[in-house]
């Protein structure tokens, strides 16, 4: 095939330009989203953005009658606080445009931009109900539920929520406005502390796992700390061996009694690091909803215990693996709180203990288990104890 002369060519990529020029022009006519585009080609637009602009054109052409914008102020908060990412955690100065966060649906959102570093702000630390913190300048506004008798949720700032948690009676109007009761203290040890919205499960990928994420969580559980051998009840391992053989490793019956083996598995926990150093690899916190579960209900099987009210205990005296486990619940959008405590026998304290609580349906597969929580599914707390 011939090349075109120089000129001609030249020619044919000015007219093609000056084609995509007006063609760019007529969209912007049509869409504000478009003319914005058009008129600021750096801009970042969002999809908040993309929602505002149909908005707009629906006004122009008369389908739209009212419309209220409201535009969320600016807030700071600490460029050291961790942000969950679709590749683990990153501090928040190091957040970059392109990384992946997460919504409150829990799907990954792209990063599109980043505000500049504000300073000189006063910053607050406000606790909620289930033991987190976070340090924020005072007007950041928050969507809480302050009292569990009503399950309506309001809007506080940092500053309000700050000065109610230590010990000033806040007072929500019928309107939802905040209004301090003068002279009224309440001891800080009586304050319920606010708790924030449900949220949807963290979506990541599913990850190649060296090790079934269900036969992890019981031997982290039940299992020796230096070998493939794990401690059950032979009422459980007539449940649990089954499960672990559908998921391809064989067990074997050991000497030592209510104890049984798994083939093959030592050698995995050793390349795997857990061997003689229990807890969860990275890579099963950051692994698919599934495979998140399935970890979960091995640990359940293993050291989870269940009352009759359905409330869920997990015990060890690891603190480190306990706040594991805590981070492992709350990616499946499950409550989770902590309380330290001391184990007790006949009066004599034993050992420090980790006591947690979380909303925890269907996290097992004995039938005792499942009994239980099905019972108590309207109003069903797990507690953990690690």
């Amino acid at each position: 095939m011939a090349h075109e002369p120089e000129d001609v060519e030249n020619e044919r990529l000015k007219l093609e330009l000056r084609l995509s020029q007006l063609q760019a022009q007529d969209a912007a006519r049509d869409s504000f989203f478009s003319y914005v585009k058009y008129m600021w080609p750096e801009a970042i637009l969002g999809a908040h953005h993309k929602k505002m602009a149909d908005a707009f054109d629906r006004i122009a052409n008369g389908t739209l009658k009212r419309l209220i914008v409201n535009m969320p102020p600016r807030h700071a908060i600490m460029t050291s606080m961790n942000i969950p990412t679709n590749k683990g955690f990153k501090a928040l100065a190091n957040l970059c445009v392109g990384d992946f966060v997460f919504g409150p649906d829990g799907i990954p959102v792209r990063v599109l931009g980043k505000s500049e570093v504000f300073r000189d702000r006063e910053i607050y630390r406000v606790w909620t109900d289930d033991g987190a913190y976070l340090d924020v300048d005072g007007e950041h506004l928050w969507t809480v539920r302050l009292d569990r008798k009503y399950p309506k949720m309001q809007d506080y700032t940092t500053e309000q929520l700050w000065r109610r948690q230590n010990g000033e009676s806040l007072r929500t109007t019928r309107n939802g406005r905040a209004v301090f009761i003068a002279g009224k203290h309440v001891p800080t040890a009586n304050v319920r502390l606010p708790r924030l919205p449900e949220v949807a499960p963290v979506q990541y990928e599913e990850a190649s796992l060296l090790v079934d994420p269900y036969v992890l969580g019981l031997w982290l559980g039940d299992g020796h700390n230096k070998h493939a051998i794990i401690s059950s009840h032979d009422d459980d391992s007539a449940i649990i061996r089954p499960e672990i053989e559908r998921r391809g490793y064989r067990t074997t019956d050991q000497a030592t009694k209510m104890t049984f083996g798994l083939l093959g598995l030592v050698v995995q926990l050793r390349e795997l690091g857990v061997q003689g150093n229990k807890h969860i690899p990275a890579q099963y916190m950051t692994a698919s909803e599934t495979q998140r579960r399935d970890l979960l209900k091995g640990l359940m099987d293993s050291d989870g215990n269940i009352s009759k009210k359905g409330q869920c205990f997990f015990a060890q005296s690891n603190r480190d693996f306990c706040l594991q486990v805590q981070h492992l619940i709350q990616s499946l959008g499950i409550k989770a709180n902590l309380i330290e405590s001391q184990a007790m026998l006949n009066g004599a304290g034993l050992w420090p203990y980790v006591e947690g609580v979380v909303l925890c349906v269907g996290h097992c597969l004995f039938v005792e288990k499942g009994r239980a929580y099905a019972k108590n599914q309207t109003n069903l707390w797990a507690v953990y104890k690690d």
